[in-house]
């Protein structure tokens, strides 16, 4: 059983190694790191939701965790819109 889990877990990493390497191109740098964040949550979430009795417990902290990820990801994403509404706006103003 032992080796099982350890094949799992090595099959697992090597497509999250796999899709890291197809994301991180020198022009966005910013969505592989988002990439990498994402997956750190997803191995934490997992750790946490291997508790046997806890598993309620932990299901409801792995649901706020990725709700409060993706408010994050969407305040993050507010925020450059504005930073590049601004440049915008200030490329016109210089012409």
């Amino acid at each position: 059983m032992r080796r099982g889990v350890e094949k799992r877990r090595r099959r697992e990493e090597g497509r999250e190694r796999q899709e890291m390497r197809s994301l991180s191109t020198p022009l966005e740098p910013s969505t592989c790191h988002r990439r990498e964040m994402d997956l750190q949550l997803r191995r934490i979430i997992a750790e946490l939701c291997r508790g046997g009795a806890d598993g309620r417990l932990l299901s409801a902290v792995k649901k706020t965790i990725l709700k409060e990820t993706r408010r994050e990801g969407q305040r993050i994403e507010e925020m450059r819109k504005r930073i590049d509404e601004e440049m915008r706006k200030n490329r016109y103003r210089t012409q």
